[in-house]
């Protein structure tokens, strides 16, 4: 029997490899694995959820010019007259025509009482100068002499800034050298060890001992009085008590002797102030002491006589002594109470002026810091203004420069209307018909001020009441003819007609419209026209796509995007993709037309805003492309009319499409 060279069994006959086939694919172990299979790939191709793409149509937000319209249609009319009327009730000052004068299209007719406008117009001009002027400085930067005079204001505080640091460091060296003098001179008062003489403390100790010296002198010659046996019999003979007494004031004077010395010479050894006190008391109760003995023995010796062995002159020279004793102990009593004084009051004064100095060197630096904070506030704010003056004008800069121009403009414009009103000109060429005006009268705006007679064709527009209220005399107009397609002439509003006409619940106005004289050849009376008035022209001004704004109860909102990727990055065709949620911002509008809306804020010039949100469903099995919208913006138109295709065929969004392939 063969072998199998791989495996080295016997090789198996083909009948029997068909047989064991046929076994296999009827096995559950070939069966259960297809089944699987199947029911896997199904799933994919068909039933596998959709999966939500969501897409937008996106534009930039720009500035341009919003021009309102409003539209209507007539007939062309052979004009008989025109009825001009004044829009104002100023005096009338001037009458330029008369009766039966001919005159031409844009002739001065009449002119108001310009006074007033005239003010308002010179300072609309002034303002719209100032602020263009504003705007265009601001695109510029900051001129060079600008610069200068701002680094020149840096330089100024710099240099303040560095003489208030040297001023403090210059204060608080002045305030420390006088704390030292303050608190040194105080210490020399305070100094118990300093002997030298003219130290106030050595002064003290100086006048008591002096004192005491003086006392015990005084002591001495009282003693000399009393023990002279040559005057004893006669001593006091004239008062029986003055002996008695002097001898009692000269025991009681002896007594304060010793202790007054001790005193001394303790306040010699320490001369603290406990120390100079005791002696300074010990020695004015010495003194005191003995000028009542030295008075006492005075009054003895003036109640003395004199005897043959108590001369006059003996006694003469005991009252002289006497008396100066008195004298001496009164001056000493003087100084010791001075010296210590002076000593008390050197203290205290030191101690006030070192305090003083401590409290007046706090405020001197205080205010040095104070000047040097101010300084470095200058110094900053200077720098911050040479920053914003050297600084690139930012958007918001440029964006609010620019709405001060439009407004002025706008103004300005304002202000011109108003003073062409007051000038009052013919709209057509024709012959005076009427006129009533005369200079110094008020003008009546209800009746006609001058009527000029012509045989011009003219177009009688119908407009509705709501179109009629915007409408103005001197308004341009586009005017088109269904009888001359590819004929489109210019116009302006003639007269507007103040009585309306109801038709089925709609009230209409006739508006009498000029054409352009070089075209009249060519239209007859009876043609069907068509008239765009402009009622309103808004240059730079934020302009989006009406479709993009919403409403939300009272408010208004835009939807951005910060970031998207087009579908078709060849030619940026399509609607975006964004891996960012659409933000809502609040927006404040003014005026709208037909297709776009003015953004007074809330935006700001080359923002992404969303158009229309598309969510479209793709499978494994088949998914396509939308294709058909043109990003305003991004260049190029859609496909379909501006529609797109949306997986699975059909087709969406028409009124969307359109609206992008208008901006």
């Amino acid at each position: 029997m063969a072998l199998d060279p791989l495996n080295n069994k016997p090789l198996l006959k083909p009948s029997t490899r068909k047989q064991r086939l046929k076994k296999f694919l009827k096995s559950k172990y070939f069966i259960i694995p297809l089944i699987l299979v199947a029911a896997f790939l199904i799933y994919w191709f068909f039933l596998k959820p959709a999966k939500v793409v969501t897409q937008y149509t996106v534009t930039t937000v720009r500035q341009g010019t919003l021009t309102t319209t409003v539209s209507g249609s007539g007939q062309v009319s052979a004009l008989n007259q025109v009825n001009i009327k004044p829009q104002t009730t100023d005096k009338v000052m001037t009458v330029s025509v008369k009766v039966g004068d001919q005159v031409k299209t844009g002739q001065q007719l009449i002119t108001l009482d310009e006074t007033d406008n005239a003010l308002s117009l010179k300072q609309a001009q002034a303002n719209y100068l100032s602020a263009q002027a504003n705007y265009n400085q601001v695109l510029a930067g900051a001129a060079s002499t600008d610069v200068k005079i701002s680094q020149l204001s840096v330089d100024q505080a710099q240099t303040a800034y560095v003489s208030a640091q040297n001023d403090l460091a210059q204060t608080r060296t002045t305030v420390a050298t006088n704390l030292a003098q303050a608190q040194k001179d105080l210490d020399d008062l305070l100094d118990t060890t300093v002997t030298a003489p003219n130290n106030k403390r050595s002064q003290v100790v100086i006048a008591d001992e002096n004192a005491i010296n003086a006392a015990q002198n005084a002591l001495d010659a009282i003693n000399k009085v009393l023990n002279d046996q040559g005057a004893k019999n006669g001593l006091g003979s004239l008062d029986s008590v003055a002996l008695p007494n002097t001898q009692a004031a000269y025991q009681a004077a002896l007594i304060y002797a010793a202790p007054a010395k001790a005193s001394l010479q303790t306040a010699k050894n320490s001369r603290l102030d406990a120390n100079l006190d005791s002696s300074v008391s010990a020695t004015l109760s010495l003194l005191n002491a003995t000028l009542t003995a030295a008075n006492n023995c005075f009054y003895l010796l003036q109640n003395s006589t004199i005897s043959s062995t108590f001369t006059q002159s003996s006694l003469d020279t005991y009252k002289s002594s006497a008396s100066s004793q008195v004298s001496n102990m009164n001056s000493n009593l003087s100084t010791v109470q001075s010296t210590w004084q002076s000593l008390t009051d050197a203290i205290t004064a030191a101690q006030n002026t070192l305090t003083n100095a401590q409290l007046s060197g706090d405020q001197q630096i205080t205010a040095a810091q104070n000047k040097v904070t101010s300084a470095l506030q200058s110094l900053n704010n200077a720098k911050a203004q040479f920053n914003k003056t050297t600084a690139p004008a930012t958007k918001q800069a440029v964006q609010a420069s620019q709405a001060s121009l439009i407004s002025a403009q706008a103004q300005l414009q304002a202000a011109q209307t108003a003073y062409d009103k007051n000038i009052i000109a013919s709209p057509i060429d024709g012959l005076v018909a009427e006129v009533n005006a005369t200079v110094g009268l008020q003008a009546d705006s209800t009746s006609s001020i001058v009527t000029i007679v012509t045989s011009q064709k003219i177009a009688i527009i119908q407009f509705n009441q709501v179109d009629t209220a915007k409408l103005k005399v001197g308004q341009e107009a586009a005017l088109t003819f269904d009888a001359l397609p590819n004929l489109t002439i210019k116009g302006k509003v003639l007269e507007i007609n103040g009585v309306g006409v109801a038709t089925q619940g709609v009230v209409s106005y006739d508006v009498k419209i000029s054409f352009d004289n070089s075209a009249e050849a060519n239209i007859l009376p009876g043609m069907t026209v068509s008239a765009v008035v402009t009622t309103e022209v808004k240059p730079n001004v934020l302009l989006v796509p009406s479709q993009a704004v919403k409403t939300a109860g009272n408010f208004s909102y835009v939807q951005t995007l910060s970031a998207y990727t087009p579908v078709n990055s060849n030619n940026r065709r399509g609607p975006v993709t964004s891996t960012s949620t659409p933000q809502r911002v609040p927006v404040t509008v003014g005026d709208a037309n037909d297709t776009l809306t003015e953004i007074v804020s809330g935006l700001s010039e080359g923002e992404t805003v969303v158009l229309t949100t598309i969510s479209t469903s793709t499978t494994a099995a088949s998914a396509s492309t939308n294709t058909g919208f043109r990003i305003p913006g991004l260049g190029g138109g859609g496909g379909g009319g501006g529609t797109f295709r949306a997986a699975g065929g059909g087709t969406t969004g028409g009124a969307a499409g359109g609206a992008a392939r208008g901006q």
